[in-house]
């Protein structure tokens, strides 16, 4: 059986987990996979929702902890903060 995608906006994002806004939220304590697609290839981690934050009428944001590690990803961050 397919999971349902969702499209989102990665935001600040860290070794241990990321923040993303998307138009639907899901529920705390839900297990997500996340694929980064795009310039950096793609790319795949595991994580879990830990906090949301929906206002009325806003785009929701959900924070993400990562319950996997990808080695491709952790790289492209410590390139990206090198260069900062």
């Amino acid at each position: 059986m397919n999971e349902p995608e969702y499209d989102g906006v990665s935001q600040d994002l860290s070794p241990k987990g990321m923040s993303i806004s998307s138009r639907r939220a899901l529920p705390m304590n839900s297990s997500i996979t996340v694929q980064f697609n795009g310039n950096i290839g793609n790319i795949r981690v595991e994580g879990r929702v830990i906090w949301v934050s929906s206002p009325p009428g806003v785009d929701s944001i959900m924070g993400i902890r990562f319950t996997s590690t990808n080695d491709e990803l952790l790289n492209i961050y410590n390139k990206r903060v090198r260069y900062r």
